[in-house]
């Protein structure tokens, strides 16, 4: 499941993307089927880090700083991420199935208009 929300800060679309287990960065490059010393190599391993050391993870950040400030999980989507209602019952739903829940800014034009989705359906193993 990947939700896509758009940011009118930054005047683009960013994904919420509730994955069950967080890859290393070997695993990651594997199932890119990319070499790391390789162009793609290099593009992958930049995304991942976008992913996983530069995004948001919102289960971590809710757990370390927010917990005490908001009862429950989607009533901190709600109101600190401006989630729809919806969005936020479906991602409270995976919260504890979840390893990790991040919130990433879409690096490269290539991951727009579905392209991106998918290609980040096929890299991670994402909530259903």
């Amino acid at each position: 499941m990947i939700i896509t929300v758009y940011d009118d800060r930054r005047f683009r679309d960013e994904y919420i993307l509730p994955i069950r287990h967080v890859p290393t960065e070997v695993q990651f490059l594997h199932r890119a089927r990319v070499r790391q010393d390789s162009y793609a190599g290099r593009l992958m391993s930049e995304l991942y880090h976008r992913l996983f050391d530069i995004s948001l993870e919102l289960k971590r950040d809710y757990s370390t700083y927010y917990e005490v400030e908001y009862a429950t999980f989607a009533q901190y989507l709600r109101k600190r991420h401006l989630l729809s209602k919806s969005e936020a019952t479906e991602l409270s739903a995976r919260y504890a199935r979840a390893a990790a829940i991040i919130r990433f800014g879409r690096l490269y034009t290539f991951m727009e208009e579905g392209v991106g989705t998918e290609l980040l359906s096929k890299l991670l193993d994402l909530e259903d």
